[in-house]
This record gives C-alpha cells, sequence and structure tokens, in this order.
C-alpha cells in the first residue's frame, strides 16, 4: 500500500486552496489508507517512521517550504523521493526545480509518486555513493527531468540550479559541475534561458558598464558641441569659439559666418574633463562589482544559461553504473603517449648540447595519496576537483608544451623556450592551484612537484630516460 507523508497544517488557515475549501486536498484516498501529518519535517525526522513513498508539503510560506525541500533532497534516505506541493509554487521560485509539481488532490500525488518510484526501481546502482550518479538518477527517474536556472539577483553568477545546490552540498561549484557533465555527454540541454558575461577575474556577472575616455580611461567626459575652422583647421569646444560673443576661431581670429563655408561641426562631441582630449565615441569598460576589475566588454566571458535533462548516455549511466579512471582527466592536456614525449625531449636535449641558448624545461607532477582523498570527500568530489586543476593547468600551458602520464599519478610536461626564470613562475602558479583545491573541511589535491630547467644545470644528462629518473627520484 502506498503511504504519502503531508509535512504541514493542510486545514489551517494560513495554507491558500481554491475556494478556501480544504477539500480539494482531502486525506482520505481511494488508492491509501496510510496518511501521516506532520507540522515540520523536523517532528517527521523525530519520529522514526520509515521512508514514504512520496511528501506533500502543505505550506504558505515559501522560503519554509524551500528550506524543508532542501533538507529532503540532502537527506540519505530522502533525497530521491517525490515531492510534491499543495500551494500554487511559482515556476520562477527556488522551490519549483526541487518538487515534482503541485497537486490538488491527494490521488494525483499517489500516482505520479507511484510511476516515479517504479522508474527509481530501474536503477540498478546505489546513487548514494557518488553526487554525479545522484544528479543523474534524479533526472532519469522522473518522467520530464529537468535542470532548472532560476534567476536570483543575489547570486555572483545571477542564476542558482537549486536542485544540483541541494545534491552536491554547499561547496560544490554548480557551474563547474554541470559544465563537466555536459563535457561527458551525460546531459543534453533542453533550452537556452539566457546568456550572460561574467568577469574573468572572479567570475561574477554583475557588471556596470561605464562610457570613458579613451586617452586616460576617466569617467568624467561630457558632451558637448564642438567646432572646425576651415581657414586654420582648429577644433575645439564651441565655447572656446564664444570668447567674443560671435563665433570667432581663437587661433586664427577668423569670423566664422556661415556653415559649411566657414567652418562645420565635426565628428568629435565628448571631451574629457581631466584631459581635454576631444573624441566622438567613448570606451565602454566593464566594471565588476564583486571585485572591481575593470575590462573591456570583449574581455568578459560568455556564459550561456540552459536548462538540461540528462541525454541517453547518462542514462545509461545512472542505469548501470560506470568504472573511470578519475586520472583520466590530465589525458586531454596537450597529450602525447609517453614514447613520444621520450623522443620529444631526446630531441630537446640533443638541440640543447648542440646549442646552449635553447632553454627548455621540464615539470614534474605526482598527486599524492588520491585513495585517501576519495575516501575523505568522495570520488566525485575528487573528480571535480582534478578537473578543476587539470582546466587551469591547460590555461597556464601553451600550444608548444606537451604533457604526458607514465604511471597512474604521475604527470610530465615539456616546456620549450622556457628558462628557469619563466618556469619558476609556472611553479608557483601550480602552488596557487593547489592551494585552491582546499575543502572546507581542510583538505586538498596534494602535490609532488620536480622541476628541471636546461639553464640552470650545467651539464643535464644526453638521454631522456636518465633526465627522467633523476627527477622521478628526487621525489622519492
Amino acid at each position: 500500500m502506498i503511504e504519502v507523508i503531508i509535512i504541514g497544517d493542510v486545514t489551517g488557515p494560513s495554507i491558500l486552496f481554491i475556494g478556501n475549501d480544504t477539500g480539494g486536498l482531502a486525506l482520505t484516498s481511494a488508492l491509501t489508507n496510510s496518511v501521516h501529518r506532520y507540522p515540520s519535517f523536523s517532528a517527521f525526522k523525530n519520529s522514526g517512521l520509515a521512508s514514504p513513498d512520496g511528501i506533500v508539503l502543505a505550506l504558505a510560506d515559501e522560503t519554509e517550504a524551500v528550506d524543508i525541500a532542501m533538507a529532503i533532497r540532502q537527506d540519505e534516505a530522502l533525497w530521491l523521493l517525490p515531492v510534491y506541493s499543495c500551494v500554487s509554487v511559482d515556476t520562477q521560485s527556488l522551490l519549483y526545480p526541487l518538487i515534482d509539481g503541485v497537486v490538488s488532490t491527494l490521488d494525483a500525488a499517489i500516482q505520479s509518486a507511484a510511476a516515479i518510484n517504479e522508474r527509481t526501481g530501474q536503477l540498478s546502482i546505489d546513487p548514494t555513493l557518488d553526487i554525479d550518479n545522484r544528479v543523474l538518477a534524479f533526472l532519469a527517474s522522473r518522467p520530464e527531468g529537468v535542470l532548472r536556472p532560476i534567476p536570483f539577483w543575489q547570486s555572483p553568477r545571477l542564476y542558482r540550479y537549486p536542485l544540483l545546490e541541494a545534491l552536491g552540498g554547499r561547496d560544490i561549484d554548480c557551474w563547474a559541475w554541470l559544465g563537466r557533465l555536459q563535457n561527458r555527454g551525460w546531459l543534453t540541454r533542453v533550452k537556452l534561458i539566457d546568456r550572460v558575461r561574467d568577469c574573468k577575474q572572479c567570475g561574477a556577472a554583475h557588471q556596470v558598464f561605464v562610457d570613458t575616455c579613451p586617452n586616460c580611461h576617466d569617467l568624467d567626459i561630457q558632451q558637448v558641441p564642438f567646432i572646425h575652422c576651415f581657414t586654420c583647421g582648429n577644433v575645439a569646444p564651441q565655447r572656446d569659439f564664444m570668447a567674443t560673443g560671435r563665433l570667432t576661431c581663437a587661433r586664427c581670429q577668423t569670423k566664422l559666418r556661415h556653415i559649411g563655408s566657414d567652418y562645420d561641426r565635426p565628428l568629435e562631441d565628448h571631451e574629457c574633463q581631466v584631459c581635454h582630449f576631444a573624441f566622438s565615441e567613448p570606451e565602454v569598460i566593464a566594471r565588476c562589482a564583486h571585485c572591481d576589475h575593470r575590462q573591456t566588454p570583449s574581455d568578459l566571458v560568455v556564459r550561456d544559461v540552459l536548462s538540461m535533462t540528462v541525454s541517453d548516455q547518462g542514462r545509461l549511466v545512472a542505469e548501470y553504473g560506470r568504472s573511470q579512471d578519475l586520472l583520466d582527466v590530465f589525458d586531454q592536456v596537450n597529450f602525447a603517449r609517453p614514447s613520444v614525449f621520450r623522443f620529444s625531449l631526446d630531441w630537446m636535449l640533443a638541440l640543447e648540447h648542440r646549442h646552449a641558448a635553447l632553454e627548455f624545461s621540464v615539470v614534474l607532477l605526482r598527486i599524492r595519496d588520491i585513495q585517501k582523498l576519495i575516501d575523505s570527500i568522495g570520488p566525485a568530489r575528487v573528480s571535480m576537483l582534478l578537473h578543476g586543476f587539470a582546466d587551469r593547468l591547460r590555461d597556464l600551458i601553451r600550444t608548444t608544451d606537451v604533457c604526458t602520464r607514465t604511471s597512474e599519478n604521475q604527470f610530465w610536461l615539456l616546456l620549450p623556450f622556457t628558462d628557469g626564470k619563466a618556469g619558476s613562475g609556472l611553479l608557483e602558479r601550480l602552488k596557487t592551484f593547489q592551494q585552491q583545491t582546499q575543502q572546507s573541511s581542510g583538505v586538498s589535491l596534494e602535490l609532488d612537484i620536480e622541476f628541471f630547467a636546461s639553464d640552470l644545470v650545467e651539464d643535464p644528462p644526453h638521454e631522456a630516460e636518465v633526465l627522467m629518473a633523476e627527477m622521478t627520484g628526487r621525489l622519492e
């Protein structure tokens, strides 16, 4: 027998029903005789009642309803359950993506919950172990499962994905997570909702666009009329020609009587009040309201805001599970087979011995205790950390640099025309990237880094195999 839990006071005056009649959601049904009522989510949790087949929220206070829906989606035992509201919910509300619809009768909730629970039963994995699988399982178990962005001006990114926030936790970067799932082919777009432009420095979407002087970049500019004297070519604000009460060129003293023959209006119609530069078109600068970084509009990062659903490949992942090497992500960063990498390094060493002016560097990265990190925060979050680190590494290295992997957790970078000074700067940025992987629990990606620069070694090895063995040995 199907069991439905009602959270809230469905008969209280604070709940809105059409016609002010609670009979639209009667607590009796031909489909079930097991209905439980609780005034709050905590009261239900404290009751010790086993997990139900569905939950109906009867709460007029939307903020309270959002909090309870979030708590349900974060609960290890309840997150996949069908959840409904018997109060109307706006499609732009944070609550809307967290529930499975609005119901007017208890029978409607029961029938919908039965369909969702049947689809959930077809999932042959335990999705509670992996937040990636949680998202895929949730979407696959719903007849029309869609990840919906909700406009939220208080958010630095202008939009939020409440379902991702609930399933992933507070310290998850939902946008990076969503992009990763899409790049793997597990999610597919449903609709383009919006297109926003983010700050290149901090990623925030709150930009203030201001007109500035193209010469000194100050924003104190004014639109003023200009005059161009045909006699001497003087171009100046009109006020400079009005010193004698009539139009007279301040440079050649010519009296300007007729426009078109004595003077005309030039294209310049703006003047900077700081440097007095005259110009026709101001320079538009985007100033980030969060970090105050200034940039041209073309420097802003364009981001599509999409509603997404599970793809056919993602549905297979949800139903049958997956097995993946988390570190495969580094094989997408200018990757070359180890044999090709060694051949390239041999070639660079030979060139360096023949032409001392040729400089290059080699970086060895080794990720330590990856299993410990997985045990601590789970494979999905580790995967997100590694993808984020790999993305930053991809932005850092050049197209001429080469990367390879010689063991499960050991990676090499060959950096042609990179001396010790430039290589040291790269190392500092790698260490900064590592520090940025620290989680709220205190754990982070642990890296061992070994560095070789040809200009810092008087007699480097002649063979790549020897050099790589020496660098590996220094990490032991």
